[in-house]
């Protein structure tokens, strides 16, 4: 077992430099000789094009891309990205301007209705080392008094399931797109956590869809049981919870991989997974929770472009 390919830094939405994490990974109840940085839209600008090894690991460069596809919100893993590609660096000054947009008039709601006075570019902007999202306006609440926590803040203020009107959807590029920019960069493109974003009912048809567009690969492993017992909104756990009744957040997670697993073998798709960890103080400090095999990593080597 020797990779975890989703960790997140703090050019995204993470607690971690690059260093941090690869020594969090050499450490001997992880041990890890591959790791892969996918930060959200954007590539760290520690990393080089490909991969390189720092202190002894392997430091695959990848980002985890927000779009969609048949009206479905998902996430696309790139990996062995190239950071000075020219169709990545449009696709990212596109996604960044998005996302500005839609975290300004999500401030401007937060500062109606709670009579908060926060400024976008000193309280949430300036806390941001790279793509600026929601868990820094969930910051700002917390300092603000408004939330105890940032996890509090999601639950009600800025999550999608929250009580107010403060969430404000992101203006999403198209699946086919990102797909596309990740080849062009000599990457390999990988469905993030089906399980969580897909509905249960129109998995197969969307990942046939995604196959179609060139997709590589599915995340079949990953941290479900840690997000179902968190709280996290997981799709399939919520299908098998009402309709087959099934209760254990062990045996739910072991369904939802061995169903992602199926689709990828009916769909020729390289496996891949990750532990999704944001790092230490995150609450979801998961790095090697999920690893892979040699053999699998050697099958996402061979289909770079």
């Amino acid at each position: 077992m020797v990779a975890d390919l989703q960790l997140h830094t703090e050019a995204s939405d993470g607690e971690n430099t690059v260093e941090e994490r690869v020594e969090q990974a050499k450490k001997k109840e992880v041990d890890l000789d591959t790791i892969a940085i996918t930060d959200h839209d954007t590539i760290n600008p520690k990393l080089n094009a490909g991969s390189q090894v720092i202190n002894g690991v392997e430091v695959i460069t990848g980002a985890e891309i927000k779009c969609e596809v048949n009206g479905t919100s998902i996430e696309i893993l790139g990996y062995f990205l190239d950071p000075e590609d020219p169709s990545l660096q449009d696709l990212f000054d596109q996604m960044g301007e998005n996302r500005e947009e839609r975290m300004q008039e999500m401030v401007e709601r937060v500062n109606e209705g709670e009579n908060l006075d926060l400024d976008y570019e000193k309280d949430i902007k300036y806390h941001a080392n790279g793509t600026v999202g929601r868990p820094h306006l969930g910051m700002a609440l917390e300092k603000a008094g408004i939330a105890d926590s940032v996890n509090e803040a999601f639950e009600k203020y800025i999550g999608e399931e929250a009580n107010t009107d403060y969430y404000v959807e992101t203006e999403k590029l198209g699946a086919e797109e990102v797909i596309a920019a990740i080849h062009d960069s000599g990457g390999v493109a990988s469905l993030s956590h089906p399980g969580r974003d897909l509905p249960y009912t129109e998995a197969e048809n969307l990942v046939g869809q995604l196959a179609e567009y060139g997709i590589d690969g599915l995340e079949v492993w990953y941290t479900y049981k840690h997000k179902i017992e968190d709280g996290f909104d997981i799709s399939f756990a919520e299908y098998l919870q009402e309709e087959r009744g099934m209760e254990d957040s062990e045996k739910i997670a072991e369904t939802i991989q061995a169903e992602v697993e199926e689709l990828a073998e009916e769909y020729n798709l390289i496996k891949t997974g990750g532990s999704d960890c944001h790092g230490e103080g995150s609450g979801k400090y998961n790095i090697g929770k999920i690893q892979l095999e040699e053999k699998q990593l050697n099958n996402l080597r061979k289909a770079r472009a």
